[in-house]
């Protein structure tokens, strides 16, 4: 077993025994980069180890984190998808904390050791970093992402905030072991810590720097497949909606996840509503509408993001997530969006 980190005799209010758990599908080309990310950021504790499952990759990701004596590999000969994957990662990992990062996410040196020390206080069952998008500030991708952010704060101040960001998060292994990998990890684990007593928090001083996707389609996407994993965990946890039994947890829950998605349904509907009353008023606006249509079509995959384009995506997302929710659609397995 590879062994990460340096043994310091003293004392220290960090937690000694870490797995650290990235589940990674064709990485070959980023997953170097990532093994030394994380290396250059492991605290000096007792034991430390970095576990990398590779989800039945057809390039050369396993072949190159093999290479790597100080990574443990778990090789799996078919894709399971990256929930399935996490689970594998969990049971073989031997640390009491159990840290996951995605592939993208860059860490920072001394934010592994600030997550960490949130775990001295025993009510703590789950920590969560905060999102940081690399480049952008101004745009309205970067801007929500804040404010979720924010929201996310104040409910960890209130009682436990509902989800923690799953590109960058770590948990007490006993909670981990209970995922199932039907949903959202990152908004299971919070279920399952509040459901066992635990405090499930955001550290505003850990940050997770990643990029947005890059178009439309990546966005559109990325968001409709997290809202299907979102309906999919909350539908099977419907009693932390109970507040008698939850208290704040349970508003929040339900104001966080569900009154957004509904709020969201409402402005699609009432775009779809104008759209239709100016076609039918204004026979040049079906002209000017497939026109643009048929361009957005050649464009799509290529147009970078912006603003609008994230707007429309995060809208028309959670109509889509609707409907594939509704059909029974889970996405285990998907693309890994282009950042």
């Amino acid at each position: 077993m590879a062994i990460c980190g340096v043994y310091s005799p003293a004392k220290s209010l960090i937690q000694d025994t870490v797995s650290h758990v990235v589940a990674v599908f064709n990485g070959a080309k980023s997953i170097s980069e990532k093994i030394e990310d994380v290396l250059a950021a492991a605290p000096p504790i007792e034991f430390y180890e970095l576990i990398v499952v590779t989800d039945g990759c057809t390039d050369d990701t396993a072949m190159v984190v093999a290479a790597d004596t100080r990574v443990r590999l778990i090789e799996l000969p078919h894709r399971v998808g990256k929930e399935a994957a996490l689970i594998i990662g969990i049971k073989e990992a031997a640390g009491e904390i159990i840290i996951f990062s995605d592939l993208g996410t860059k860490i920072k040196p001394g934010s592994v050791s600030k997550l960490l020390t949130n775990f001295s206080q025993a009510e703590v069952g789950v920590v969560g970093s905060v999102d940081c998008v690399e480049g952008d500030r101004y745009s309205l991708g970067a801007f929500f992402i804040r404010f979720e952010m924010m929201l996310r704060r104040y409910e960890s101040k209130l009682s436990s905030c509902v989800g923690v960001s799953g590109s960058y998060f770590a948990a007490r292994k006993h909670l981990c072991k209970k995922l199932k990998g039907r949903g959202c990890s990152d908004l299971e684990i919070a279920m399952i810590a509040v459901r066992n007593g635990y405090r499930v928090l955001t550290d505003d001083s850990v940050k997770g720097h990643y990029s947005l996707g890059r178009t439309f389609v990546d966005e559109f996407e990325r968001k409709q497949r997290t809202i299907v994993h979102g309906m999919s965990t909350i539908s099977s946890s419907l009693d932390l909606l109970v507040m008698s039994r939850h208290g704040w947890f349970s508003w929040q829950l339900f104001s966080h996840k569900l009154l957004r998605w509904f709020t969201a349904l409402c402005v699609v509907w009432l775009t779809i509503y104008v759209g239709v009353e100016v076609v039918i008023t204004a026979s040049y606006s079906v002209a000017t509408a497939a026109l643009a249509l048929g361009l957005f079509v050649l464009t799509r995959k290529t147009t970078k993001l912006g603003s609008i384009g994230f707007f429309t995506a995060s809208l028309t997302a959670v109509l889509g997530a609707v409907f594939a929710f509704c059909k029974g659609k889970q996405y285990r397995i998907w693309k890994p969006s282009n950042k």
